[in-house]
């Protein structure tokens, strides 16, 4: 709401448009509800909202009806490592014998690690030799390790902490998998994509428009440790599923949701609010991936 509020006063005193994204798919727009004057601002002054999830844009185009037509979903990209890259992130760990499974994200409660620890607990009987990789850092840290340890997985779950350079664990990793009850567009689980890992996640926000069952990876009903634990036993027990979604992930990513990629849909719209006609043949000169 702040960063609308800002652009929308910047925009009334040097006489620009805006363009406006919303990240998350929370619904944290009822500020313009409640002060009909910025409302009617955003609808006049805004060329374009931009929702980083369909559930997003759903919001966007419920607060601001009158700009409907105004809002769209653009999802957002990725850095597509190169396959030295790739390989060169590959440590010794990733040939320790244990299939691994890893997860980035905040340790908070809507990232639902309660869950996942859950149901890596209820697999890791039937399959001991696998581990679970937790990358990031939060509140919920202290009480998460504390389950672990009630649920007598402690040994098999590793907490990595906040790590600054996240290919060399996703590089070491045979699949990836995202628990949360709410998501816009998870960059967490695009990076994993262009490492080109499998992917197992929950079907909520817009994490169905990137991971495609089937092509890319499975995805499960949010809380439910029983779907998650037979998903991801499912690519624990089959190495070749885990590498055709694998191979499929990263093509994903190549083909749709690169960094060069957004850019070239960013530009577009910065280029139609500002009312700019670029010729076709010089459409994504300068971009490049």
């Amino acid at each position: 709401t702040q960063p609308l509020v800002y652009a929308l006063s910047a925009s009334v005193l040097c006489g620009v448009p805006v363009v406006f994204t919303k990240h998350s798919s929370y619904e944290d727009m009822d500020f313009f509800a409640r002060h009909r004057v910025f409302h009617s601002l955003a609808c006049k002054r805004v060329k374009r909202f931009v929702g980083v999830s369909d559930q997003a844009t759903e919001i966007l185009r419920r607060v601001f009806q009158r700009a409907a037509s105004r809002c769209q979903t653009q999802i957002n990209g990725t850095e597509l490592p190169t396959e030295p890259q790739r390989h060169a992130a590959s440590g010794p760990e990733a040939h320790h014998g244990k299939t691994v499974i890893v997860t980035v994200c905040r340790l908070a409660p809507e990232k639902d690690l309660v869950t996942l620890l859950w149901a890596f607990a209820g697999m890791h009987d039937a399959e001991p030799e696998t581990e679970l990789w937790i990358v990031g850092d939060g509140t919920e840290r202290a009480n998460l390790m504390t389950l672990a340890d009630n649920l007598g997985v402690k040994d098999a779950v590793r907490f990595w902490g906040f790590r600054g350079r996240i290919e060399q664990i996703l590089g070491c990793a045979d699949m990836f998998v995202n628990s949360s009850w709410t998501e816009g567009i998870s960059i967490s689980i695009l990076e994993a994509m262009s490492m080109g890992l499998p992917i197992v996640a929950t079907a909520v926000g817009g994490t169905p428009a990137i991971v495609k069952p089937g092509v890319n990876g499975l995805l499960v009903q949010a809380r439910s440790p029983h779907e998650l634990a037979t998903a991801l036993l499912k690519l624990v027990r089959d190495n070749e599923l885990r590498r055709v979604l694998g191979e499929n992930s990263r093509r994903e990513v190549e083909e749709h949701w690169s960094l060069a990629r957004m850019a070239e849909r960013y530009l577009s719209m910065y280029h139609e609010a500002l009312g700019i006609h670029v010729p076709l043949e010089l459409q994504g000169i300068g971009v490049s991936g």
